[in-house]
């Protein structure tokens, strides 16, 4: 079977609205989450819904039988939210912010559980869970449990105005997401009564202030973990005093141990250090942060091989060649789906440049079939992975470090060309033009590329358009030896649902790096009375996205 139909075998189940599958009795639902090991999952919990608030004074988990909770919208619950069952999951979804407002006036909390809790996010960790403990009285917290807390995705945010803004009588460990503690009287952000605080991975962590058994501030980072404050330091051992700032991750590629010692990798897609992987290794799940439009092509390297049974959300198109459109003084790039050419392998390979087209927006996602990914050791690494086409006249060069064109003798101004992933320097997203520092660059800023992004390059001044004798002869100052074209034509090769070939083109003006499809075709290639197509443009001068 192509990827491409197992991809789309697959984004049925990511792209749900909610990510919730098949429905059970009363609120049980089949809820997909990303697991303690970075990896797609399922559960049959509990529906909060408005339905079931309405119906409790006190909303409580009294199925111990089903002790998971699932939010899947927007919602407010003004009381204390109470959890009786001794082991509780709470799934956050990605499009979900569940609101809890307690203004206490006896000993509960605002989110109260007896035992302990393990929130979980979806895959793009984008759901919301806020407790607010308004009022003052001294007992009461939060978010409180009298076993661990465990938060692995998603946003947490907790505030209180009375006792520890996130409280656990034992241990607390964060493994991911974004987490918010804040106490506004003179306790903590987050305490732990009896156990450690423990930092295996997160987004984001704020806290006004920790506090563990015999000391104040006491925080354990994960080995192998740094940590940059909003202080201007890094953190990377325990026992280290962190209150009131922001610490997020140092990295490019980090490398997680998971509960059941094997290994995630989580990639800075946004990052402009550079890669370096000391030694080969092997992941179960590959969390890309990096954001891009569905439907919009941006460029993409990768520095890992992927299992055979391998899908993903997007579609990957490789540079099959540039070539001189006939009878014309025009450049032509066909780029290619990877699953419809037999010549190349039906998976992305590690070390080569691709065009991607995301189905939907957000991240790009990889599902490994439950087998492993492979990261090589960058202490020989292809510092320009490239893809060489036309007999080697133009190459696809990836780049896994920062690159910046800011010598105006840099011998590739005038040859490369880049995508655009986001609206800057008057480039729009998805646009595609050639390379070159502005006369206010000292100013505006030069173009530049982020780690695994890709570019364009013609081999040298010497690939030059045969303009014929008849174009030569209307305007030969215009079409001279050293004439650059204004457009590219771009034609993208893919296939429908019902395996056929299709055909769309795109027109690049090498001075505005604007794409526009031309006339007659959309997106698969049929004919249309003017060209209506989206998502059908890409490029750039600053590969920021």
């Amino acid at each position: 079977m192509k990827l491409q139909r197992q991809i789309a075998k697959a984004r049925v189940e990511l792209t749900l609205p909610v990510a919730l599958c098949m429905a059970a009795n009363g609120w049980g639902i089949t809820a997909n989450y990303i697991d303690e090991n970075g990896r797609p999952a399922k559960m049959e919990c509990t529906l909060i819904d408005k339905n079931y608030l309405a119906q409790t004074t006190h909303a409580t988990v009294v199925n111990t039988s089903v002790p998971c909770l699932v939010v899947n919208d927007t919602l407010e619950y003004n009381g204390h939210f109470h959890l009786t069952a001794s082991d509780v999951t709470l799934i956050i979804t990605d499009n979900a912010k569940f609101t809890i407002n307690y203004n206490s006036n006896d000993n509960n909390n605002a989110l109260d559980v007896l035992g302990n809790i393990k929130i979980f996010g979806q895959k793009n960790q984008a759901g919301t869970l806020i407790v607010n403990e308004t009022g003052s009285n001294y007992n009461s917290r939060g978010l409180s449990a009298t076993g661990k807390i465990q938060i692995y995705g998603g946003h947490v945010i907790a505030s209180s105005n009375a006792r520890d803004a996130i409280w656990a009588q034992n241990d607390i460990d964060i493994y991911g997401g974004y987490v918010s503690a804040i106490e506004n009287n003179t306790y903590d952000g987050i305490k732990s009564e009896t156990g450690n605080i423990n930092i295996y991975w997160v987004n984001s962590l704020y806290a006004t202030s920790y506090s563990t058994p015999g000391s104040e501030k006491t925080l354990n980072i994960a080995s192998g973990l740094t940590l940059k404050g909003s202080d201007g330091n890094t953190y990377s051992s325990s026992n280290i005093p962190v209150d009131d700032i922001t610490l997020t991750p140092d990295y490019i590629v980090q490398f997680v141990t998971n509960a059941d010692n094997s290994k995630r990798a989580i990639i800075d897609g946004e990052s402009s250090s550079t890669l370096n992987i000391p030694s080969a290794t092997d992941v179960v799940s590959i969390d890309f942060n990096r954001t891009f439009t569905a439907g919009k092509p941006s460029t993409i390297v990768l520095p890992f091989s992927l299992p055979p049974n391998t899908t993903t959300n997007a579609k990957f198109f490789y540079l099959k060649e540039v070539v001189q459109v006939e009878n014309t003084c025009a450049w032509n790039a066909t780029v290619t789906n990877i699953t419809i050419d037999d010549k190349v392998p039906d998976i992305p390979q590690a070390n080569t440049p691709y065009v991607v087209v995301l189905n939907d927006g957000g991240k790009l996602t990889f599902d490994l079939g439950g087998e492993t990914a492979t990261f090589a050791t960058t202490t020989n690494p292809v510092t320009n992975p490239t893809t060489t086409v036309s007999d080697g006249k133009w190459s696809f060069i990836g780049v896994y470090s920062f690159k910046e064109w800011k010598d105006p003798n840099d011998e590739e101004l005038g040859l490369a060309y880049a995508f655009a992933g986001s609206n800057e320097n008057n480039i729009k997203q998805g646009k595609f033009g050639k390379i070159a520092i502005a006369e206010d660059a000292e100013t505006t800023g030069y173009p530049f590329a982020n780690p695994f992004r890709a570019y364009l390059k013609k081999r040298d001044s010497n690939v030059k358009l045969q303009c014929p004798q008849a174009v030569l002869g209307h305007n030969s100052a215009q079409y001279s030896i050293n004439h650059v074209p204004e457009t590219i034509d771009v034609q993208f090769i893919d296939e429908n649902e019902k395996g056929e070939k299709t055909t769309f083109m795109a027109k690049m003006n090498t001075r505005t790096g604007e794409f526009t499809m031309l006339p007659n075709y959309d997106a698969k290639g049929r004919k249309i009375a003017a060209p209506r197509v989206r998502g059908a443009y890409y490029g750039k001068k600053n590969l920021k996205k």
